[in-house]
């Protein structure tokens, strides 16, 4: 894997403790016995342990190492998959590049994990590759980012399964071509990272993020993070971040307030429509509906 990983080229910043790069890592340290099996186990451990965190998030389910692939293609920003969500890319040199990189995908994604887990005896690779998430309540994960990235997953496994594609070069190819349009068409229909896995965002009154500190694990402040997954640092240091839930609620939900709903309506409906429109300022007593009709317009018109 970490030979493949490393040969990666418009994918290539995976981040410096992505989840992925660290794994890769430690296969290459297990193949060339630079690791004890203890330290082998304990870093492999620290894996799993942020891979579960994030299916938790992410609600992720069946497959946890398919959907994380999936993840990290989506939420790579660089200059094919910007490009990508804005025009119809014709085939090139960069097609070309872009191909390399889905090669390599789909074997990441295929990955057999059986050797390293027979010479250090554990389980914990077979245990997310045929995971079974604890039932939840969606307010708990973000269900809209989950939908996407486990549909993407589950067409790509289709695809390399159907495919054959280690039998040949033409059909390593052909699989890496399917792939390459499957994420072309999420990048197109989504986006790529923060904003295209998520369609609403607060203002964060915490403007700092936070990174694995790869000595201790715990997390601390790190000023050089300006995109993560669910986060975006605008200029003058403004965060916002994605709301995971908006819950099932619809204006019709509200009980009076027609004035004030219908008011909502037209005004949504001539931003979306490109007319003008105004800003909105909501006011009233705590328990009075602010919170919940912003929600409402996010559920009807998202």
């Amino acid at each position: 894997m970490y030979k493949d990983i490393n040969n990666l080229i418009m994918y290539r910043e995976l981040g410096e403790d992505s989840i992925l790069k660290n794994i890769s890592d430690i296969i290459r340290d297990f193949e060339h016995g630079k690791d004890s099996d203890e330290g082998l186990i304990n870093r492999i451990y620290r894996e799993i342990r942020r891979l579960l965190s994030l299916g938790t998030d992410y609600g992720f389910d069946k497959n946890l190492w398919h959907d994380y692939i999936a993840y990290v293609i989506v939420t790579n920003e660089n200059p094919f998959s910007l490009t990508a969500e804005c025009l119809q890319l014709e085939a090139g040199s960069v097609g070309g590049i872009v191909l390399n990189d889905m090669k390599i995908f789909n074997k990441v994604f295929d990955y057999d994990f059986s050797d390293i887990e027979k010479e250090l005896h554990i389980n914990c690779f077979s245990t997310i590759t045929n995971y079974k998430a604890i039932p939840k309540r969606a307010q708990l994960f973000n269900k809209n980012v989950s939908s996407k990235i486990r549909k993407l997953s589950d067409d790509i496994d289709v695809l390399l399964s159907e495919s054959n594609y280690q039998a040949s070069d033409d059909a390593e190819l052909m699989a890496a071509e399917g792939t390459l349009k499957l994420v072309t068409s999420f990048y197109q229909r989504y986006g790529v990272g923060a904003l295209g896995l998520n369609e609403v965002f607060r203002v964060s009154d915490d403007n700092v993020l936070y990174d694995l500190d790869k000595t201790s694990g715990n997390e601390v402040f790190n000023p050089g993070i300006t995109r993560v997954a669910d986060s975006i640092m605008l200029s003058g240091g403004v965060l916002l971040r994605s709301i995971s839930n908006t819950d099932e609620v619809k204006l019709d939900n509200l009980v009076g307030y027609e004035i004030q709903k219908s008011k909502l309506r037209e005004n949504t409906e001539a931003f979306l429509e490109g007319k003008p429109a105004n800003n909105v300022l909501l006011y009233g007593d705590a328990g009075t509906g602010k919170s919940t009709s912003i929600k409402a317009l996010i559920n009807e018109y998202s």
